[in-house]
């Protein structure tokens, strides 16, 4: 019977598992590499004649003959007639090309944390459990030898 008491005086009534908190961290990364490239596309060379007949005497001697960059207009009146021709030698487009490239990389760390909750006990309440924990086994002893003279 003193035996149980003192299991149980010594065991107490708390639960043994600790609290548990769990702490998930996910990361996702991501790498995006964007190349720039300059080119120049090239399309074949066009060409466009008009003539339109026009009765004009006044412009007889008309002569025009200009150039931009790689376009060439020549305007001439022949006779009666009216005639345009426009070439275009080559067409270049300058152009930026862009290459887009993404890598993504997950990474996910798990924490497990237990938290141990102890009350605060002072020292001299430590104290008088120790003394009084040995003095069983002596109280027990003095009455066993008491009881064994009679």
């Amino acid at each position: 019977m003193v035996t149980c008491s003192t299991i149980l005086s010594t065991a107490g009534c708390r639960s043994l598992r600790p609290a548990q908190e769990r702490i998930v961290h996910d990361t996702v990364k991501v790498e995006r590499t964007i190349t720039i490239r300059d080119t120049v596309l090239k399309a074949a060379p066009a060409s466009v004649s008009v003539a339109v007949n026009a009765p004009c005497p006044e412009l007889k001697n008309l002569s025009v003959d200009r150039t931009h960059k790689h376009a060439r207009l020549t305007l001439r009146m022949d006779g009666d007639s009216l005639k345009a021709n426009c070439l275009c030698d080559t067409n270049a487009i300058r152009a930026q090309l862009i290459n887009t490239h993404e890598k993504q990389s997950r990474s996910r760390t798990e924490t497990l944390t237990r938290t141990v909750r102890e009350k605060y006990v002072p020292w001299w309440v430590k104290f008088l459990a120790w003394s009084g924990g040995i003095m069983w086994p002596l109280i027990l002893w003095g009455l066993y030898v008491k009881l064994s003279k009679r």
